[in-house]
């Protein structure tokens, strides 16, 4: 698992259930279910920097320190979890 992550707009993390839903409720998307996106906090991104570019100018490194990958979507994001601090 690769240490940094790289995300355009913010590195902000966010309950992960709030994901959740947009991604099912909003975007149609599939998304996993699991007991923890009810206590956990999630964040989509890019492995690699320039695959970040095309979602916006602004690319921030994540800190993907104590978390795990939950999910990707097949185009080069991949959403992962921790525990909320």
């Amino acid at each position: 698992m690769p240490d940094v992550g790289y995300r355009s707009d913010h590195r902000k993390w966010w309950p992960a259930h709030l994901h959740a839903a947009h991604e099912r409720e909003e975007l149609g998307n599939h998304f996993p279910d699991d007991p923890r996106l009810g206590e956990w906090e999630g964040i989509w991104v890019c492995h690699e920097y320039e695959r970040a570019l095309r979602y916006g100018d602004l690319v921030h490194e994540v800190d993907l320190s104590g978390a795990e990958l939950f999910h990707e979507d097949g185009d080069g994001g991949f959403f992962y979890i921790r525990p909320t601090a």
